[in-house]
């Protein structure tokens, strides 16, 4: 913003950096939302299409920033803690969603939190902060991605067990509640 001082663009742009969008990348375009808006079209339900669960929508965009990596898609250690700080941020949203919402968590404890614990400077920081009091939903990538997480872990020990039809599978099902795709794929 170009009323900002120096000290707040700063700030701000410090997480900007080109591993940072890479990630981004791939969360929103390729594997991620791109993929599913693939899917999207070959579900026959008008229902799945239309009807989406945020946790699933989101959480599958986030656990394929993590799984890039882990299938070798890049060894660079810039990329590696791109992937990690946003999964870092990510689980904070989830601790500050319930706090704000749930435990009556104070809005300079939040900040401090995005602060100590997800490395954020403090413009971000409050900013972060800021979202989690109007979007309690914020919570749902980190929990949409430890349910998709949940469901391969207990597929990949079955007979036959592969990664793209599991995600095939699962992304086949639309955009229902993890849950309830559960219940269709196992």
């Amino acid at each position: 913003a170009p009323d900002w001082s120096e000290t707040s663009r700063e700030q701000w742009l410090r997480h900007l950096n080109y591993a940072m969008l890479e990630n981004v990348s791939i969360h929103e375009a390729y594997p991620g939302h791109f993929v599913q808006s693939l899917h999207e079209r070959r579900v026959g339900s008008k229902t799945r299409q239309l009807f989406w669960s945020y946790a699933t929508v989101e959480g599958f965009a986030h656990y394929v920033e993590e799984m890039m990596l882990d299938a070798g898609y890049s060894t660079d250690p810039k990329l590696q803690l791109a992937q990690r700080s946003e999964a870092l941020l990510r689980d904070c949203r989830f601790l500050v969603a319930l706090g704000l919402h749930c435990h009556a968590m104070p809005m300079p404890e939040a900040i401090r939190l995005f602060m100590s614990v997800g490395f954020l400077s403090e413009l971000p920081a409050q900013r972060e902060a800021m979202r989690g009091a109007w979007d309690p939903l914020y919570l749902s990538y980190t929990l949409g991605k430890l349910l998709i997480l949940d469901l391969r872990g207990d597929l990949e020990s079955r007979a036959g067990y592969a990664l793209k039809p599991f995600h095939d599978a699962f992304l086949g099902c639309g955009y229902l509640p993890v849950p309830l795709i559960r219940q269709l794929i196992s």
